[in-house]
């Protein structure tokens, strides 16, 4: 994984904080001290010193102005305390500290000393161009992978592989775009341009990548069986539709039991109801070897769930009868009828004068 490579920069000065470890220190100073308790120096020398390595007095990121002597008192008053003597002597020896400062419980402290320096922070670039180019998108995917590995409060994350490749084409379109961090903040409104332009088609890339593994841990790679088709001596058959206030219902019968399902060519499998799964399962039209995996579906109000991923034996549709047909159960889920089971027949089409749908086998 990438490493910010802005925090270089920063881990070049705190270096100079050994230098400066056996300061005689006066009685009225500020005492900067380790975890551990071990003694590193006069503060506002540890500070001063930090800010005098830079040679410049600040340094421009994302179109902000950074002041080098106000981030080096941050990172000196609320990392150093965190440290034990030996971690910092260690990763400063090794020139590792830029990963002290990558650590879990680190990383948020050195964040927070960032953000707090960097002005307006909404007006950000969150990807720009120019001379912190580099450091800044090494920021940025460390960020975006970073906050995509780790589970939401549902639970919701992404392998570290698939993260990285979100991120590189999130970072490759906010670059393109120029995008700050306010408009950033409008990414989860799905009418908006950063959704639909940016968010939207880099979920689709990172999904299409045969590299690609579940979303979710628990989610299974699952073999489809061979679905085909029995009943009706015609190529072509019509079923008849429901009409239901500007929507079309159609009547599918399994296990015997007909059941109408609303008609929705948006949508993109055949899904049942928690309460009909359990009447499949009392009537053993479903039984465990008839779940086959998991996969991702994406509500009404755009929440993400989890679904259980079933083989239905046979479905009857008019006169076809549709075998081995795949069905998703959602968690308080609707009946519905997707693309999924009309993409089984090898054309289709609505008669929305006569509510009829045409089926060719």
């Amino acid at each position: 994984m990438s490493k910010p490579g802005y925090m270089k920069i920063f881990a070049q000065k705190f270096q100079l904080i050994l230098a400066f470890s056996a300061i005689a220190i006066s009685s009225n100073a500020q005492v900067v001290a380790t975890k551990d308790g071990a003694k590193l120096g006069d503060r506002d020398i540890l500070v001063s010193e930090c800010a005098r390595a830079a040679g410049e007095e600040t340094v421009e990121m994302g179109g902000q102005e950074i002041d080098y002597s106000t981030m080096c008192a941050c990172l000196i008053d609320e990392m150093i305390p965190r440290v034990t003597l030996d971690e910092f002597t260690k990763a400063a020896a090794d020139d590792r500290v830029v990963d002290l400062m990558m650590r879990d419980d680190l990383y948020p402290v050195v964040m927070e000393c960032v953000m707090a320096n960097m002005g307006d922070i909404g007006e950000t670039k969150i990807a720009p161009q120019g001379e912190r180019a580099e450091q800044m998108h090494d920021m940025f995917m460390f960020s975006c992978i970073k906050g995509m590995v780790e589970p939401d409060e549902d639970g919701f994350s992404v392998s570290e592989e698939q993260a990285n490749i979100y991120c590189q084409c999130a970072l490759e379109k906010a670059t393109e775009k120029g995008l700050s961090v306010n408009q950033m903040l409008s990414a989860e409104q799905e009418d908006s341009e950063v959704f639909n332009e940016l968010v939207l088609p880099c979920v689709m890339n990172m999904l299409a990548d045969d590299s690609s593994e579940g979303l979710y841990e628990d989610d299974e790679s699952y073999e489809v069986p061979e679905t085909y088709i029995t009943g009706g001596k015609a190529q072509q058959i019509e079923v008849p539709l429901q009409d239901a206030f500007g929507h079309f219902k159609i009547k599918l019968v399994i296990g015997g039991v007909a059941r109408y399902y609303l008609l929705d060519t948006g949508a993109s499998d055949l899904i049942l109801s928690n309460d009909f799964e359990r009447e499949l399962l009392l009537s053993g039209v479903l039984t465990r070897e008839s779940y086959i995996g998991t996969d991702l579906y994406e509500l009404a109000d755009g929440s993400i769930v989890t679904a259980d991923v079933v083989v239905i034996p046979e479905i009857q549709v008019g006169d076809y009868v549709l075998h081995n047909a795949i069905a998703a159960v959602l968690p308080e889920g609707g009946m519905l009828c997707g693309m999924g089971l009309l993409n089984q027949f090898s054309d289709w089409s609505i008669n929305r004068d006569r509510n009829m749908l045409r089926l060719s086998r």
